[in-house]
């Protein structure tokens, strides 16, 4: 499957195998989102989820993976469902221009 253009020139391919591997929930590793340092609400978050914490810093930095999920998620929503639902914007808008005859285009070549 072709996918949208979005850094290059070049449209990326996606090639999808069929498995019957489906990965279990509970073992995905956790991510921390550099995104989530630019909310001004995250340093008090973590600060008070930290202090109301107990035991050692292993214990503590656990403790914090189930709330800055649920934050995740009441704060910035499901990214990746946003981000599915743009690409195939984009990929419908790549298609419709090199379908349909562009002027502006047009001109570009002509120069």
């Amino acid at each position: 499957m072709h996918l949208p253009r979005v850094n290059s020139d070049h449209c990326p391919i996606l090639v999808r195998l069929d498995s019957k591997h489906y990965p279990n929930r509970a073992n995905v590793p956790f991510r921390f989102q550099a995104m989530w340092m630019s909310h001004p609400d995250f340093k008090d978050f973590v600060t008070n989820l930290w202090s109301s914490g107990d035991g050692h810093a292993v214990h503590r930095t656990t403790s914090l993976v189930a709330p800055l999920g649920t934050w995740n998620q009441q704060v910035f929503g499901c990214l990746f469902t946003k981000k599915r639902h743009l690409l195939a914007r984009l990929a419908g808008i790549q298609k419709k221009l090199c379908h349909e005859h562009n002027p502006f285009l047009m001109s570009l070549r002509l120069s």
